[in-house]
Parts: structure tokens; sequence; C-alpha cells
């Protein structure tokens, strides 16, 4: 989760983040400024914000599984001296991945380095890979530009043990920066980046930079390239098909036996990554004049660039060893105490394992992927500390989470309960936390499968118990509030429900006027969506003067958090738009119904003044008769005044009545 993160969106979706900001994770511990935009879409500087800053690539992943799957890469590496690891993985509304990674800034095309410090380079960058391959994983794209460089400038005439403890600290979080006891010269930092286009070693090729690429390499490119023009012109001659309906698609169609290349993979992969190195090596001591030492590097390097394959060093370890060998007594002094791997800790590698689950299934929606990274989730949190922990009942509800998102509901109510028994039976006494947020869990599902009793039962017992915790004006408790009034007015308790909502919207309100001093700020996805759920609300009560205002705030606050393009963004305006449509149609019924009130009411009036008809014609009355006629009217008019003033009062109470309505 991030908090109290101040983001702008465009059209494009991508989160903008300005300098300055500040990120924050699960903890302050976590937390991270950032420096500023890298130059292409969506990655970052940014810094830890710790005493020994560490800087840091931040990589924004809206969707799909390309980045995550480098982010995937990386973390099977661990943390390694001379490679740009992963440093955490963030989930954050959208739902969108923040990945942290090694920043190195110059590449090594980029450089000034001596020949002793290119030897060192040269060293470095074989270790690295040596790493990668220990790993089971090749680069596939080694090249000058995959290579960063830093150097780092010691005072030689003052050694007071300080750069001992830096390097102490630096290592600790994975980055090289310690100073060799015994060298007089800049200490270099060499990371190899770049991991895109890697794979493990039986996965399928995606690609390599031609420059660098191994005679084998190049013609899985080339089958590569041909297999992209073949889709293109099957596209073409379906296009072709359907504007011509007297051929047959098989006369046009391209009929190419589908390539086994799995076994030419393979054997490009062995030795891909050394041909690259040695081309790199090649390219930097290029140079006139070199020593025995380059002389000796050189030939090496050109030993692993050979065109063919059975001449090039089979691992990096012989590389390596080589080198160690030509090197011996010139750079030994060079190595890096941090040069061994670094695995993460079980508690590190448990949440990153939980965060790639919950990044595969929310976002890149690969379900597999999500499942593999929560079973080595449980399985570190298992052997670290033991199946009946609170921290495994917490990697379980996550599991739970992306079943049921599968489709498996029955199986996510089912570790829903269980993750609930674990938490109960560890907190006997003394609830925590993570019994509150199984209770939530085991509620949202239960709900969602249409079991309101009791699901309104473990919900109020979430708030309760999630109030008695952090307090009544907890962001958690607002949670918890939302859930329970969409529970309730599921039920059919509209009146019930409103409360909590604008309870909840209140919460949040002045959580983010506390953290920013000007509202709508930070947590503003929160407040988004319960105002959507409170328009709802009252826009099925009929109640539309009342839920426009409200959906419109929803819709801006959308707009802010997600982008005007985000599905979440366009169902809030459409309803919007709805509301406002019912409620122009409102009125006009309303205006009609007055009309017809009036005309009717008016007819009335008009049927009930008309005289009686006559049976016979006034033409056909003689003189006397007109005459008597004429003066019982008058007679009865002069005699009837008080029936005459009853029926004037009749007509000023339908025109009292007429006027009401």
């Amino acid at each position: 989760k991030v908090g109290r993160l101040s983001a702008k969106t465009h059209r494009e979706m991508v989160l903008q983040l300005e300098a300055g900001m500040r990120l924050v994770g699960e903890d302050e511990w976590s937390a991270r400024v950032v420096v500023g935009s890298l130059g292409i879409k969506g990655t970052y500087e940014v810094r830890t914000a710790q005493a020994a800053a560490v800087e840091e690539k931040l990589t924004v992943v809206e969707s799909g599984g390309e980045q995550l799957r480098e982010a995937e890469i990386l973390l099977k590496l661990g943390r390694h001296a001379q490679v740009a690891g992963l440093r955490d993985l963030w989930i954050v509304a959208g739902p969108r991945v923040l990945v942290f990674s090694d920043l190195q800034h110059e590449t090594l095309d980029e450089v000034v380095l001596s020949e002793k410090e290119k030897a060192i380079v040269a060293t470095k960058l074989a270790r690295g890979l040596q790493h990668v391959h220990e790993c089971g994983v090749v680069h596939w794209d080694v090249k000058p530009k995959s290579v960063r460089v830093t150097t780092q400038d010691f005072d030689d005439d003052v050694d007071d043990g300080s750069w001992f403890w830096d390097s102490f600290e630096a290592v600790s979080c994975g980055a090289l920066s310690c100073r060799p006891a015994t060298i007089d010269l800049p200490s270099l930092q060499v990371k190899l980046a770049d991991f895109g286009l890697a794979t493990t070693e039986d996965a399928d090729f995606r690609g390599c930079t031609p420059k660098y690429a191994s005679p084998e390499t190049r013609r899985l490119l080339l089958d590569h390239q041909d297999d992209h023009d073949d889709q293109d012109d099957d596209d073409q001659d379906d296009d072709q098909d359907q504007e011509d309906s007297s051929k047959s698609r098989g006369q046009r169609r391209r009929t190419k036996p589908p390539r086994d290349v799995s076994g030419q993979v393979r054997f490009a992969a062995v030795t891909q990554d050394q041909y690259a190195w040695g081309k790199c090596v090649e390219e930097m001591l290029a140079s006139k004049g070199r020593s025995s030492r380059g002389h000796a590097v050189l030939r090496l390097a050109r030993r692993c660039s050979d065109p063919d394959p059975r001449k090039r060093p089979a691992t990096f370890d012989a590389v390596c060893g080589d080198l160690a060998v030509l090197l011996r007594g010139e750079i030994e002094t060079t190595s890096d105490p941090a040069d061994v791997g670094l695995c993460f800790d079980a508690d590190d590698e448990a949440r990153l394992r939980t965060n790639f689950g919950r990044a595969f299934s929310l976002v890149a929606r690969d379900f597999a992927a999500a499942d593999r990274h929560f079973r080595e989730a449980l399985r570190v949190v298992a052997e670290a500390h033991g199946d009946d922990s609170e921290e495994y009942a917490t990697v379980l509800g996550h599991v739970a989470a992306s079943t049921e998102a599968r489709g498996d509901r029955e199986e996510a109510t089912a570790l829903f309960q269980k993750a609930l028994a674990i938490c109960e039976d560890q907190s006997l006494g003394t609830p925590g936390p993570a019994l509150a947020s199984a209770l939530q869990n085991l509620a949202a599902t239960l709900h969602r499968r249409g079991k309101l009793a009791e699901a309104r039962d473990l919900s109020e017992r979430a708030l309760e118990l999630t109030a008695q915790l952090l307090g009544d004006d907890h962001p958690d408790v607002a949670r918890s509030l939302n859930n329970l009034a969409l529970l309730v007015k599921d039920e059919g308790k509209f009146h019930e429900a409103a409360p909590l909502y604008q309870r909840a919207i209140s919460i949040w309100e002045k959580q983010n006027d506390d953290d920013h001093h000007h509202g709508d700020r930070g947590g503003h996805l929160d407040v988004a969506n319960c105002l959507n759920n409170l328009a709802v609300l009252l826009g099925e009560q009929g109640k539309f003067h009342e839920a426009l205002p409200v959906a419109r705030r929803a819709v801006h606050l959308f707009e802010r958090t997600l982008g005007e393009a985000h599905h979440t963004t366009r169902h809030s305006a459409a309803f919007a738009r709805g509301l406002q449509s019912a409620l122009i149609s409102e009125k006009k019924r309303n205006t009609v119904g007055n009309l017809v009130n009036v005309m009717l009411v008016a007819d009335q009036k008009k049927k009930n003044n008309k005289n009686p008809p006559t049976e016979e014609p006034a033409g056909l009355l003689d003189e006397d008769d007109s005459v008597a006629s004429s003066t019982t009217t008058s007679s009865s008019s002069s005699g009837g005044a008080d029936d005459s003033r009853h029926s004037a009062a009749d007509d000023d109470s339908r025109h009292s009545a007429n006027d009401e309505v």
C-alpha cells in the first residue's frame, strides 16, 4: 500500500511523480523520495529516506506482464554486488506495481578508464555473469549500455576506518561501495543491468542486440524475424480473404511448417553471454599501447568471442578462473567482500513473493504465475515461522483472494476460514490486526456469495476490533465502515447504510487534512470509492438531487487518482450522467403532471357549470311558457342566494386544491 502519496495522472494512465515527492510503504523505514524522471516513460530516480541514502530506479508497471517478468528475473537473482538487483515491489492503487531496483547512472561506453580499471571492470562483469548463470538465467543482451560503472574516490591520507562502516551499511542493503584495503585508485562499482530480454535457461528466445550476438544467436534472430514476417503475411491474407471470396484461403495462405527452435535456443544460450562479454571487453581494450596485462585480457576476450562456439569457454566459471590466473598479483586486492551472492532473508523473500503473487493476479491476470509465487511465499513463511503463525495466515489470505479472482469461490472461502482459524488460535486473549483482517476478508467473500447474515456478523466484529486496536478515526476503521455499509445496503436497509458511508468519508477526509493540510490528496481513492457507493445508494432511493453532487465529486477524485481513461473513472462518469438524465426526466414528469392536473380540474369545472339540456328545442316554446320559465329562473336566482354562495365556495376550494397540486 502507499499512504500519503500525492500523484497526478494523464490520459496514458502513467503515474506522474514529481521531484521531492515522498513515497511511503508499509512503514517509514521503506520511505523513498523522488529525485526526478529518468527520461523514459514510467521510470524515475528515487532515493531512500534513511541516513545512508541509496539511489534506486523506480519503474511503474501499469498493465501486462513484461516488466513484471523482468522484475521476476531480478528476484530470482537475489542481491549480488555485480547485479543491479531488485530492491522492493509495491502494489498501489490502479492497480499498479512500483518496482524498485538498483540504479547506476553511467554506462560502460560513457566512462573514461585506465587500463587497470578496464581489467577490474572485465573481472567484475565476468563475476556478475557467473552469478547470473548459476541462478539459471541467461542475460542475452550484454553490451556496454547494459553495464553500469561508477567510480568512488577516497582520501588516502585519512584512514579513520569510516570506509569500513560505510561499506558495511552499503552491503547490508545490497549495494557495492566497499573500499579495498590496499588499492590506490578509485573503487569501481560495476553492475550488470537491463534484464528485459533475459530468460531462464528453458524459456523461449526473446531477442538480442545484433552487434553483440553470436553467429548461432544471429540465426535465431533471423528465424525470429521470419516468424514475424509470416504472421504479417497471414494477417494480410486474412484481409484479402474478406475482400475476395472467389479464392479459397488455403490457396493464398503461406503454408510453412513450424520450426522447432528449442534446441537452437538451448545451444545459443550456452555461450551467448560469453560471446557478448568478449565483444564488450574487446571494444574496451581496443586502444594501442597495451601492457602485458591488457594483452592477456584481450586474448581471453577474443577467445570468448570466437565464431566457433566450441572454442569458447563453456561457462563463466572458466572465464573467471582464467582471469584469476592471468591477473594474479595485479588486481586481486580489488575483490569486494560483497562479491558473493546475498540472498533475501526469509521475511523479505516472503513479502516480495506475496507482492509478486498479488501483482500477477491483479495487474497481469496471470494466475499460474501468481500461484507459483504464493506457494513459494507459504513455503518460506512455514519454514521461518511455522504453518500455524499469523504470518502464514496473512499470506494464506492473499492466496485465497487470488483463488477467488480466478473464480473458485468455494476454495477461496475455505482458505479464508482456515486463515481466520489460525488467527483466532494465535490471538487468544490478545486479538491483533491479523485477526481483524481475517474477519474482514471472510466477511467480504461471504457477502459476494450472498450469505449476508453471516457476513454481517463477521463485518461488525471486524469493525469493533479495528476501532478498539487503532482508534475510531483510523483509515482502516473507515474501510470497515464502507464494507459494512455495502452489506447493510444489500440487505435493503438503506436508512442504516447512508450514515455508515458518511462516517467513513468523514474519517478519510480528516486523515487527508491531517497529512497534507489540504483535502483530497492522500487516500483520495478511498474517498472516491466511498462517495461513489453513497451516490449509488441515494440513486437507488430516487434521491437524485442528493446523489448527483456526490457522484460528481467521486468522478473528480477518480480522474485525479486513476486518470480519465481508467475504466473505473469512465463507469463513475457514466453513472453521474445517468443521474443527471434521471433528474431532468423527473423534472419533466413533474411539470407534465402539473399541467395534466390543471387541465383535468378546468375541464371538470366546465362540466359542473353547464346547464342541464332541455327536452324540447327553445324555438318550439310559446311565449307564455317562455316568460314563465324566465320568471321561475329569476325567482330561483333571487330566492337561492345561499345556494349560489355555497357553489362559489366550492369553486374556491377547487381552485385552492388545484394550486396545491
